[in-house]
């Protein structure tokens, strides 16, 4: 009771390509998720892109100035409440 000589080939065969296939996988795998990553990094950056030049469109549209709200900041230093100048009912 011998062995066929094509059971003992395939075991040989197995041995060599299991650790190639999981090493060609792992490659493919690694490769799939940089391209993933690059590619959801260009959407974000170009989403960025269109909604600035979206938001500089809606300014525009509305002609709204710049650095409105920085004068109303310093303004607001110079605001001083004190009991009498609250309004009662």
């Amino acid at each position: 009771m011998s062995r066929p000589s094509s059971a003992r080939g395939l075991r040989r065969e197995a041995a060599i390509l299991l650790p190639a296939s999981l090493l060609l996988f792992a490659m493919l795998a690694s490769v799939t998720l940089l391209s993933y990553r690059a590619a959801v990094a260009r959407f974000a950056a170009e989403r960025e892109q269109a909604t600035l030049k979206l938001a500089g469109a809606l300014v525009d549209a509305l002609r709204l100035e710049k650095d409105l709200m920085a004068v109303a900041v310093t303004e607001s230093r110079h605001l001083i409440l004190d009991r009498r100048a609250v309004a009662r009912p």
